[in-house]
This record gives structure tokens, sequence and C-alpha cells, in this order.
């Protein structure tokens, strides 16, 4: 039979438990050992490291280390005999070494209930039951889990269930609200307050406001493009080649490009790129101040600020990439502006006045051009061939003639000079063009472009 034992000694600081007071003790019939005190078991033969360290007789040396423990702590052991069956006898013996004696039986209290009744009413100064880690009160009750498939369970004085299912199903009818809860009742005389009940296809009548008034023409409800905040770079002759500018495009669309070079640089080329995942590739932007495209950017031929429109939707990041030094004095400046705002075209024509035809025999089609005359000859507005040509150096005054014509290399703008003094700035490109303009001068403060020019007799 499995007995409660209360040893003979403990002594935590050797980490010992003596059962000399139990006769014939065996080791191997002990089942556990528990500190009641502080509630820890302190041998378990199933668990690792609550095992014995050794046997001396009836003197078991723990494997817990209990030197924390006090020697006034209550223990108890739990032990098979495997001889003895419950009995009235038994029962007595184990509540005498509880400290329980026959006469301290309730009255009418007789049997195994009578006896064990009056052993935990004797344990329970020593033995404490906890919820939750803490001791039990009328607060801080021990949950009890019922099983449905049983036999109906009924507690005495405090709670009886029959026959409880699982689940419980609950009507809203059975089930108390608050007052003002939100039923279907209260939420369709909301919606009929609005209007009329929403439905399938339905519409609630009302007023949209923005700054307190309601929205109209001429209080439309504003769509702000969003955009990140400036980022700006100042490069010099110490800066090195591929050092970039770089932002982060992803979810937008436009990237506006300012660079600023200084007058008197001698070399040095922006070029404008767009990530896509995997590589950087360059991409033509239109500027903002001209007609002009770029994809690199030459610093030494046009002083000033500049800025470019990126289209870069798609893309998660785009660059301006310094690819060839800066040679000469001064600071360039770049700013970046990422916004959201959808790119809009600021050339709308399909060719680039600054590719050039490769050498060779090029067939670029045909242009049809209304009220166009199919052959046309090099003239101005006269319709009479030019006899003659002056050169003309950028600064110095000259006689006016019928017409200016510039042969360009490299793009920008040149600022003419008419007999009356007024001025006139125009763009130019690569190639010859001819202009049926009667100028005195070709302005040096106005002309960017690189080019040689001619007054046409």
């Amino acid at each position: 039979m499995k007995q409660v034992l209360v040893p003979a000694a403990f002594n935590p600081a050797a980490k010992t438990v003596d059962f000399s007071n139990v006769a014939g003790f065996a080791p191997g019939r002990l089942l556990a050992v528990v500190n009641t005190t502080s509630r820890a078991t302190i041998y378990d033969p199933v668990t690792a490291g609550l095992g014995l360290a050794s046997i001396s007789g009836s003197v078991l040396t723990l494997q817990f280390d209990t030197t924390a423990q006090a020697v006034t702590d209550h223990i108890l052991a739990f032990y098979d005999d495997g001889v003895s069956q419950a009995s009235d006898v038994n029962l007595t013996t184990i509540a005498g070494a509880a400290g329980v004696s026959a006469p301290a039986l309730a009255s009418g209290a007789s049997g195994l209930l009578g006896w064990l009744r009056r052993i935990v009413d004797t344990l329970s100064g020593g033995l404490q039951l906890t919820s939750g880690g803490n001791p039990l009160s009328a607060t801080n009750r021990l949950p009890v889990e019922i099983d449905a498939s049983n036999a109906p369970l009924s507690v005495s004085g405090l709670v009886s269930v029959s026959n409880l299912p699982a689940t419980q199903a609950v009507s809203a009818a059975a089930l108390p609200l608050p007052s003002g809860a939100a039923t279907s009742a209260l939420q369709n005389s909301i919606l009929t307050a609005l209007g009329s009940p929403l439905q399938a296809g339905g519409t609630v009548n009302g007023n949209l406001y923005v700054a307190g008034s309601v929205v109209s023409s001429s209080n439309p409800v504003p769509v702000i493009d969003a955009y990140q905040a400036p980022v700006s770079a100042s490069w010099t002759s110490a800066t090195g080649v591929n050092t970039a500018l770089s932002v982060s495009t992803g979810g937008m669309d436009t990237v506006i490009l300012t660079v600023a070079p200084p007058a008197g640089l001698t070399a040095g080329a922006i070029t404008f790129e767009a990530f896509d995942g995997t590589n950087w590739v360059a991409i033509k932007a239109p500027r903002s101040d001209s007609y002009l495209t770029d994809a690199t950017f030459n610093l030494s031929a046009s002083p000033g600020t500049h800025s470019w429109q990126l289209s870069v939707a798609g893309y998660p990041q785009a660059r301006a990439r310094l690819s060839s030094a800066i040679v000469g004095s001064g600071a360039v400046g770049l700013v970046c502006i990422v916004s959201s705002a959808p790119d809009v075209s600021l050339v709308t024509v399909g060719l680039d006045p600054n590719q050039q035809l490769p050498a060779g025999s090029n067939n670029i089609g045909s242009v049809s051009v209304a009220n166009f005359p199919s052959t046309q000859s090099v003239s101005d507005a006269q319709s009479a061939p030019f006899a003659g040509t002056v050169a003309m150096t950028v600064g110095a005054t000259y006689g006016a003639q019928r017409s200016i014509g510039v042969l360009c290399t490299v793009a920008g703008n040149v600022d003419v000079q008419f007999s009356d003094g007024s001025t006139l700035t125009l763009p130019v490109y690569v190639g010859w063009q001819t202009f049926p303009f009667a100028v005195t001068q070709i302005v040096a403060a106005g002309t960017t472009a690189t080019a040689s020019y001619y007054n046409l007799k």
C-alpha cells in the first residue's frame, strides 16, 4: 500500500533525509519526497537531478540542493510498502506519524474519510495550497475543470451543474445588453437619420467639407503631390570621378535636378542614370530652361544654373554621377528633389537636336511638312543667294549684313545685338544654322555655345 511518511530527520545542509523510523525501509520503494514548506519536490526517481546521490542504510543523500531550506521545514515522503492494504489501522499509523491521535477524530467521523479529513486538518498548518502562485482564499480560488462526458457533478453548498454541454449558445434575447448598446434596430435608426438605410446600391446623403466649408468649385478638395526634402552636393576639382549624388525614387515619378557650374571650368561632365534593380542605366532628360535634352552634361561649356526633369517612374533609385573629372577652380552645386508628380514631357519632338548622324550614308526617311517647298536654297528672306561672308569675332562690332550664319560644335545660346542696340538670345545646336537677322555683334556675356559666326552678305 502507498503510504505517507514523515522521516525521522531532515538535514538540508548535508542534503540528507533519515528514514530510520521506518521498519524495514527499502529505498527502492520510495516514490517521492516533498518539502511542503517550500512547496518543492526534493526527490523523484524518474526526474533528472532529483534522484539519490548515495544511500547509507536508511539515510539517503539527495541530488537536489536543499542547502537553502530549513531543518524545521515539513517533509513528507510517499512510500509503497508492497504489503499492507488500506484500513483504519494503517490510517491510524499514518495519522500518528503526522501528529494525529485517535481520540482527535471529529465527532461521528470514522473510516477512511474520517482519518483523511483529520490528517489534512493537522497538516494544513504546514501544507499550503496555492493557485497562480498565491495562497487559496475567498478571492483566489482553485480552478476546477469539468468533463462534460462524465456523470453529473455536484459540489455541496456552492455549485450544482448537470449535463453541461461543451458549448453554450447565447441568444441576443437572453443576454442583457447595456443601455444604448449597438443592435440591429439602433443601427437602422442611425442609417435612417443619415438619409435612408444603406442597401445594395444605396447612397448616404451628406456633404464633404474642406477647411470647414462644403466642397465646391471655389473650395475644391486639394490633391497634394508628395516630395522628398532636397538633397544637395558641392563638387570641385578634388572630387573623384564616379562620385554620385543618389536619391531613392521608389513609388515616385520625377526627379528635378539642378546643376550650377561656375565659369572658368575647362573640363568635367555629369551623367544622369537610373537603377533598374541590377544595373545603372543612362537616361536622357529634358532641360527646364531650354528644349535641349541631355544624358551627359558638359560642365565647361555652359556655366550658370541649369535644371533637368528626370522621369524615374518604376526605378527605385536615380543619380547624377561625375563621369569626367572637373578641371578648373570653383565648385559645382547640385540639388535633387524627388516628387510623386507625374512626368510632363518638356520635349514633344522625336528628333534629338544633340544627336549627330553617324558617318557614311544615312537614310532617315522623309518628313512631310505642309506648304513647305520641296527644294530649299541657302538664302534669307530676300530669296537671293548670299554673295559673301564676313567672319565675326565674339565681342567685336561689325556692319550689319543680310543674315547671320552659325557653325556650332557645342550646343548652347548665342546672344546677338542689332543696329539699334537691342539684343536677342538664340538657342543653337550642333551643325550649320542660318538666321535672317542683320546683327552688328555677337555679345560675349550671353553666349554659351561653342561656334564660328559669319555675317552673310
